[in-house]
């Protein structure tokens, strides 16, 4: 519509009238005559064809360079579009313009005057003006327009939309479920790189499976779309739930967490939230109220928002109970570990006084008990040193007493302890170590003396027969220590590299009674020696015999 408002000098100015004017002469003048009868301000609302004829009529354009001239204010609604792009342009510097989708008419009104015509044609001359100057008419249509024009968007915005092909932003609230449904799944089919979807109850993942949205889903991870979904922690669902699928993931949700609506977000563009208004219905169109689909990205990026945070959420939950699991593990793996010593130092010792009581006894068996008592003792005092030493680092309270040393003396003494215990468990190892020179490092030497031990022992652990190889050497470019233990094992499985070094890593997998441990021995080493500025590394060998386990040592000690 464009408004314009005419006041003719030959009428009286008091006189109110209505009337429409036919013809290109007549039509034109009235239209003209308003335009010069506008003293201070205008507001206009007109298609998309108007920026055409306003610009492209040259006795309408020189009306607006008159408004220009005079100082005086118009305010203008039209649709723009890329057909009417430059027009829109060159009116702006004439008017304060603004944006609305699919205007029908075109209507101006002045203080005193209305004008408008229904049809323009680009640059034509108008054939009919309808023209009022009713000052309550007036005041009514001025109040449409306030109205439109602050929901209207700045040309600028539009005009940066179209020359970036950026699709305008819309929020449209949708009342017919049946085509919510249709919009629903248009949008999961149209999915180029990703979708999120967050199901509000067990009852609504039902329905919407049966309206054909968990196949859709399952098509858009065929097509390699990264589908995201949250659905409430409830059995009835399990079944949706696609496993063996590198595209898809499900996490769940307690159902209080997921809100009274289904959520879907396609590719961070585009977001549909429809309204749960009757979760005891059956099917999908009843069972929702209105919906709202917008790609207004500050919207859309809210719900991405919110639905990160439950994602992370659940994330957390997960690791809170892997986290109880651990403790739980921790505490049955440490009873058995402490155990398993704590049994014979007490049988032994209680046979031991029995004997020494009944006089029955001779130096020889009272010596072998005592050895027995002290290795067992020595075991339940390293693995009290392994928990103490876990506690420190989940703590963040490791602390380090360094000082030279030479590290063959630690590796001589851990193998003396080794051998021992080679002879009571029967295993048919050899441990190989030929130290050329000293090896002296700055490095805390408890803690060091419990990281060989512990590699040691892994070596031994999973090695039947075969060789146990020690190997140091002093790097010459940088002065810094490596030390390697080579096994001839079972190796490392692929699938265990990339948690190796975890806690209870070694434990993950199936092994027999003779390799049991308490699963923290690569971790504690992996920190003791990270503490030190250090790094500690595990491959398997090249002839695929076993495998090596390596630390570095710097040969300062490091800023921390």
């Amino acid at each position: 519509m464009e408004y314009f408002y005419p006041n003719d000098n030959s009428r009286p100015s008091h006189a109110e009238k209505t009337e429409v004017y036919h013809g290109e002469e007549n039509a034109m003048k009235i239209l003209l005559q308003a335009m010069r009868n506008v003293k201070k301000e205008a507001v206009v609302c007109s298609d998309a064809n108007s920026p055409a004829f306003s610009m492209g009529t040259e006795s309408v354009k020189r009306g607006y360079v008159d408004f220009k001239k005079r100082g005086v204010r118009i305010r203008q609604i039209v649709e723009i579009t890329k057909d009417n792009l430059e027009y829109c342009k060159e009116f702006m510097n004439y008017a304060e313009l603004r944006h609305m989708d699919n205007v029908k008419g075109n209507m101006a009104v002045s203080e005193t005057e209305y004008v408008a015509t229904a049809v323009l044609e680009g640059a034509k001359p108008i054939t009919q003006t309808i023209y009022s100057n009713v000052k309550t008419f007036l005041e009514q249509q001025r109040y449409f327009f306030e109205n439109l024009w602050s929901r209207a968007m700045p040309a600028e915005q539009r005009i940066k939309e179209i020359e970036q092909n950026i699709e305008p932003q819309q929020i449209v609230i949708i009342h017919d479920a049946k085509q919510a449904l249709e919009i629903y799944q248009s949008l999961i089919l149209s999915a180029q790189q990703e979708i999120r979807i967050a199901f509000p109850t067990a009852r609504a993942v039902i329905r919407q499976e049966k309206a054909g949205i968990i196949h859709l889903l399952n098509k858009a991870a065929e097509r390699r779309c990264r589908v995201k979904i949250l659905m409430p922690n409830d059995e009835s669902v399990f079944k949706f739930i696609r496993k063996g699928d590198a595209n898809t993931e499900t996490r769940l949700v307690a159902q209080k967490d997921l809100g009274k609506a289904t959520i879907l977000v396609v590719d961070n563009k585009e977001s549909l939230i429809m309204e749960l208004k009757d979760d005891d219905k059956e099917t999908f169109q009843e069972a929702i109220g209105f919906s709202i689909r917008s790609n207004s990205r500050p919207g859309v990026l809210s719900y991405v928002s919110m639905f990160e945070g439950l994602w992370k959420q659940t994330e957390l939950y997960e690791k809170m109970k892997a986290s109880d699991r651990m403790k739980s593990e921790f505490i049955n793996i440490a009873a058995h570990e402490i155990r398993t010593p704590v049994q014979p130092i007490l049988g032994r010792a209680e046979i031991l006084k029995e004997e020494i009581e009944s006089g029955n006894y001779d130096m020889e068996s009272v010596r072998e008990a005592v050895e027995m008592i002290i290795r067992n003792s020595q075991r339940l005092h390293r693995l009290t040193e392994d928990l103490l030493t876990v506690s420190r680092i989940e703590r963040n309270v490791l602390i380090l007493n360094r000082h030279d040393f030479d590290l063959n003396s630690v590796i001589d003494n851990a193998i003396n302890d080794i051998k021992n215990q080679l002879q009571i468990i029967t295993k048919d190892i050899t441990i190989l170590y030929q130290p050329k020179e000293k090896i002296i490092v700055n490095a805390d030497k408890d803690k060091i003396t419990q990281v060989i031990h512990n590699l040691l022992n892994n070596a031994i652990k999973f090695t039947d027969r075969g060789t146990v190889t020690i190997m140091v050497e002093k790097e010459n470019k940088d002065g810094s220590t490596l030390f390697k233990i080579r096994d001839t094992g079972i190796g490392i499985d692929a699938s265990l590299f990339p948690r190796l070094f975890q806690i209870f890593a070694t434990n993950t997998i199936g092994t027999s009674f003779n390799q049991s441990g308490s699963g923290v021995g690569l971790y504690i080493s992996k920190n003791i020696i990270e503490a030190h500025g250090g790094r500690i590394w595990a491959e398997n060998n090249e002839d695929g015999k076993g495998a090596t386990f390596t630390f570095m040592l710097p040969s300062v000690k490091p800023n921390r």
